[in-house]
């Protein structure tokens, strides 16, 4: 005996057979508590996601590194618009961040200071150093222009030149004493001879006699050694005088420019790092005050009178060092900010730094930083489409790198690109004190956890938003509220109580079960939307079940292009589907066809031919290379089942094809593994097939049939080929008894059962379905015999035969074989 699980006995055609109100869950409206959604209120939280958001909370509470969310959904479930509902109402409760400010780093510019002020201190600061710049520039003129500092100037100019004077007057008295006269050249100055009381001349020089030309050059060397250590007091006066010049330049500069300096550094004398600041402010004011005082006479062109030449505006140049670049203001923010950003290109996300084209060169300064919305949602939630961030390759690894090392950094673009490296700024970094939501399907989830080891440690929280959610009172209530709050938002009509009785039987079948509602908010907005322009059209005050109705078929409509050339292909017999007789191995299989925003059920013709040979069960479409890993399970699934039901006291010596006929394309999934089974067993048997069902589901071993996909598209694709061609009371499907909860038929199904034109059936087993697709008992096992005449003792006789009749041949290469042999050779 077998050692299969226990499968229920064999019951009567008619206990498989399904009831009407199997078919479809009905909502009725007398049961909503309410006439039009008028009277509802609005739905203002996030329905059927209890998962997700205890997720969400948790990584938005954790304070540790790496406590990022991952919001992992489907589009259209709303998981987007549910996060950032969601952080803006946590948002609420959390302090505007603080202002960031970009200044001047008077030691080294390229490295600009980075300042955090409370909110909204930046933009006072920033007007305060503009006010104090323009004090600044007021108090240095005066306070060079005054009376007080001109005499003080004058003074030391005045007993500089006394000084000079009596220098001059003293190296001219040692050189006439020794027989020369002390001349001022543009080379500086020099002793020429005396004779007679007048200079000398060159001719008179040389014609002097020798020695006494040895003699007055010899005399002249001493002299000149004299007289220049009496000139040397000129540059030791002209030294002192200048440091007096500095220092009452600097005492007059202090004292325009330390109180109004004092004054700000007492404004803000709470913020870190700014008191320091004002200090390198005041002493880079000091220091060039060359700039402001009016020019002295002695000044050379070397000095620092030259820095007023340099450039279009030195002056203008100097100030611009002082200002203030707010970076970040959150002067308007009365809690933690919450950005959903779309443009997640490197530049838009993590800043940039400017150039102007000065003398054709590209400069920058401090005030050239730029922020991006990283800065902006700092100390707030940023929320991101992970697919577009990928799509940004730069901006996905500088998002890694913020917050892998806490700090928000503003790079130069030209460098990241690859271009030729020019000297740039390197911004002091921030640091990065923000939550970043990912929101992203499933697939690129498992993606990333694969590939890049980062994100694991980056994104510690994945909250799943479910694509569906269970059919209760409180969630039928809140699509009536989901409807309301729409109709209210964009003006719209209102939904009457059978409108939304309709709208959640929708949801069950866009969820493909009777216990479940579809959590795909986007796609019922859009129906609401719909059926309120058609009861616009029909006059209607509020949107009707009809127009309902309507908008659901338009929608179909528009996409069952390919549906229809399919059926009509059908029709017209080019495909070969038969919906009425019998035939031998040949059972209608149903399938599930995508075009991308549209599904829709399709019949194909499945066929089995057997005969002797020691193949077992071929797959055409595996050995033409047109099937899946899991179709091919599927149909070793078969073999399987064959050996557990006949192979108890003989070899299976059999060779048997099932193909997908008229198929092209690749066959994948075992939903119609037993339709191909059924087609095997009547081949075997010789028991024809009724035309006029189709079949889905997969099948074990053991021959129980088991739950599939898209069971209500499969069922309505048969149905609408079978109406076409006309009802006769006989069409019908077979689904697995797994599959009942699954079936949202449409009305035009449910009228044709109630009618009796059409019929649905649903198994738990291969005996069940044989016996509704052939009207022949399976038969049983007992003692090792199966009962006289029943599908299985015909599929073991034909089975015996083959084992005695079968010669000693090879089996035939397959397809793994052959690439095996070709591998090897």
């Amino acid at each position: 005996m077998s050692d299969a699980p226990a499968t229920p006995a064999g019951t009567e055609r008619r206990e498989t057979e399904l009831r009407v109100d199997q078919l479809r869950r009905v909502c009725d409206p007398t049961q909503l508590g309410f006439d039009t959604t008028e009277s509802v209120e609005p739905l203002t939280r996030i329905v059927g996601q209890d998962r997700a958001l205890r997720a969400l909370s948790l990584g938005l509470s954790m304070t540790r590194d790496g406590f990022n969310v991952y919001a992992s959904g489907w589009p259209g479930t709303g998981r987007t618009s549910a996060v950032t509902a969601y952080l803006r109402e946590l948002a609420k409760s959390k302090p505007a961040p603080s202002d960031w400010c970009y200044v001047n780093n008077f030691r080294d510019p390229y490295n600009p200071r980075a300042l955090c002020l409370p909110p909204g201190q930046g933009q006072a600061f920033k007007a305060a150093m503009g006010r104090l710049i323009g004090l600044l520039k007021q108090r240095l003129t005066l306070a060079f222009e005054n009376d007080p500092y001109i005499r003080q100037r004058d003074a030391i100019s005045g007993s500089f030149e006394q000084q000079r004077a009596a220098v001059f007057a003293k190296a001219a008295e040692v050189a006439q004493a020794r027989g020369f006269v002390l001349q001022s050249t543009g080379g500086g100055m020099r002793l020429v001879p005396l004779t007679d009381g007048r200079v000398m001349t060159e001719e008179e020089f040389n014609a002097l006699p020798e020695d006494r030309r040895r003699s007055i050059i010899g005399s002249r060397g001493t002299t000149e050694a004299e007289v220049g250590a009496i000139l040397r007091n000129v540059h030791l006066a002209e030294t002192q005088m200048r440091e007096q010049r500095v220092a009452l330049d600097k005492e007059t500069s202090l004292a325009a420019v330390q109180p109004p300096v004092g004054e700000l550094r007492q404004q803000f004398r709470l913020i870190e790092g700014l008191g320091a600041y004002l200090d390198e402010v005041q002493e880079e004011v000091l220091h060039n005050v060359a700039l402001f005082r009016p020019p002295q006479e002695d000044e050379k062109p070397g000095e620092v009178a030259a820095q007023r030449e340099a450039g279009p505006d030195p002056v203008a140049a100097f100030w611009r060092q002082f200002e203030v670049n707010l970076l970040v203001d959150n002067s308007s923010q009365t809690s933690a900010p919450v950005i959903r950003e779309f443009n997640l290109s490197y530049g838009y996300l993590f800043g940039r730094i400017e150039r102007d084209a000065e003398f054709g060169a590209l400069v920058t300064d401090f005030t050239m930083l730029r922020p991006g919305v990283v800065h902006r949602a700092n100390g707030g939630y940023l929320v991101m489409a992970i697919e577009r961030l990928l799509a940004n390759p730069a901006s996905w690894d500088a998002l890694r790198r913020t917050l892998r090392s806490g700090q928000i950094t503003i790079e130069d673009t030209i460098e990241r690109s690859g271009g030729v490296p020019v000297r740039s700024m390197r911004p002091q970094a921030i640091p990065a004190r923000l939550k970043v939501v990912l929101v992203g399907t499933p697939d690129v989830y498992a993606f990333l956890s694969r590939v890049d080891p980062d994100f694991g440690e980056l994104f510690k929280i994945k909250a799943e938003f479910d694509i569906e959610m269970e059919r209760t009172e409180t969630n039928i209530q809140a699509y009536a509220g989901f409807a309301s709050a729409l109709v209210r938002r964009e003006s719209m009509r209102h939904l009457n109580s059978a409108a939304v009785a309709r709208l959640v039987e929708h949801g069950s079948v866009l969820a493909g079960d009777q216990e479940r509602l579809s959590t795909h908010f986007a796609s019922l907005a859009d129906l609401i939307r719909e059926a309120n322009e058609y009861a616009d059209q029909a006059g209607s005050d509020v949107v009707t079940v009809e127009a309902m109705d309507r908008a659901i078929r338009e929608r179909v409509g528009r996409s069952d292009l390919t549906q229809q050339h399919l059926s009509e292909a059908m029709l017209r017999g080019s495909l070969l589907i038969d919906t009425a007789g019998e035939a031998v191995g040949q059972v209608n299989g149903l399938s599930v066809v995508s075009t991308g925003d549209y599904s829709f059920g399709f019949p194909s013709r499945i066929t089995a031919a057997v005969g002797q040979g020691r193949d077992g069960v071929l797959a055409v479409d595996r050995e033409a290379d047109l099937d899946g890993p899991i179709h091919t399970k599927g149909v070793l699934i078969l073999s399987g089942y064959l050996t557990q039901k006949y192979a108890h006291d003989k070899l299976l010596n059999l060779s048997a094809n099932l193909s997908f006929e008229q198929s092209y394309t690749e066959v994948d999934g075992d939903s119609a593994s037993s339709a191909e089974l059924y087609a095997l067993l009547s081949a075997l048997a010789e028991v024809p097939v009724k035309q006029s069902l189709a079949v889905t589901g997969s099948v074990n071993q053991w021959g129980q049939v088991q739950a599939v996909g898209g069971v209500n598209l499969k069922i309505e694709g048969f149905f609408d080929l079978c109406r076409a061609r006309g009802l006769d009371g006989t069409q019908g499907v077979i689904i697995p008894a797994a599959n009942v909860p699954n079936l949202m038929l449409k009305e035009e199904v449910l009228q044709a059962v109630r009618d009796g034109r059409f019929h649905v059936y649903a198994v738990g087993n291969v005996d069940q379905g044989i016996r509704v697709l052939t009207g022949v008992e399976a038969g049983e096992l007992r003692d090792g015999q199966y009962a006289d005449g029943s599908i299985h003792f015909r599929v073991d006789g034909r089975l015996r035969q083959f084992s005695r009749e079968s010669p000693s041949v090879p089996p035939k290469p397959r397809r793994d074989d052959r690439r095996r042999r070709a591998r090897e050779s």
